[in-house]
């Protein structure tokens, strides 16, 4: 699901908001122009082990809106076009709300906090 927010009053623009389920796909998903990506764990898990069309100096905003089930980062999962690559080393797991804060470089994605 894809939505673009203009705001006229402040003059600014948000991109894209994208949702990621447990239907996936979970290796490759696309955030091309998506400043949030919205987890939908309301029915199952949700992982994403990497991200596709991302580009140099791109945020991007993940986040777990509901506190049914986990949200699940992989660190390095080598299957997406894209790499997460996480503060802990390790993969990431949010149960309740919250998120991370990512950039990318154009090839990977780094988070710059939880």
């Amino acid at each position: 699901t894809r939505s673009k927010e203009v705001s006229s009053g402040m003059k600014t623009m948000a991109g894209a908001v994208v949702t990621a389920s447990s239907a996936g796909p979970t290796d490759n998903v696309s955030v091309t122009g998506a400043t949030v990506l919205k987890m939908d764990t309301s029915s199952n898990n949700v992982t994403i082990g990497g991200l596709a069309g991302g580009v140099a100096g791109q945020l991007l905003f993940v986040v777990k809106t509901n506190t049914s089930n986990s949200a699940i980062l992989e660190n390095i999962e080598g299957g997406g076009s894209q790499d997460i690559k996480l503060l802990s080393g390790a993969d990431e797991t949010i149960t309740t709300f919250g998120g991370w804060m990512l950039v990318c470089d154009g090839s990977n994605w780094f988070a710059l906090g939880k």
